[in-house]
């Protein structure tokens, strides 16, 4: 019986992969490069928000603080901006829960070419760089 299980269990796993694998391999080249410009961006904005907690950190004073603060809420801001890329599977971010709702975010872009949504994540892309720079 537990052997039985294991068959049928093993069977969906691989139907499962090899169904994801085909999924993959349909995505139009235009959505894979935007979804790396997307990671790109996800990954930066996890290093503008390590390098402002570690200066909130520091306890500088009350003007800095404030200037940190402001910081803080254009990257929040810049986080509801995101728009999920349609069509492609999202994949965590080394363990980072970005709290995303991306069947919203997919109806976003859902009527959009995917040239248009590359240009969605090269835009949200120079959003966090301009932050980061000004961080500098």
């Amino acid at each position: 019986m537990i052997r039985l299980i294991w068959i049928s269990v093993s069977f969906w796993m691989l139907l499962a992969v090899s169904g994801c694998k085909e999924k993959t391999a349909a995505v139009d080249p235009q959505l894979s490069d935007a979804l790396e410009v997307q990671d790109k961006a996800i990954h930066l904005g996890i290093e503008v928000d390590s390098i402002l907690m570690a200066r909130m950190a520091q306890g500088n004073i009350a003007q800095n603080i404030d200037q940190l603060r402001r910081w803080k809420i254009q990257v929040e801001n810049w986080k509801t901006n995101m728009v999920a890329v349609p069509g492609v599977e999202h994949h965590d971010h080394d363990g980072h829960d970005h709290s995303h709702d991306h069947g919203t975010q997919e109806q976003t872009a859902s009527h959009l070419t995917p040239a248009q949504v590359k240009k969605v994540q090269e835009e949200w892309l120079a959003a966090i760089v301009a932050l980061k720079d000004s961080l500098q």
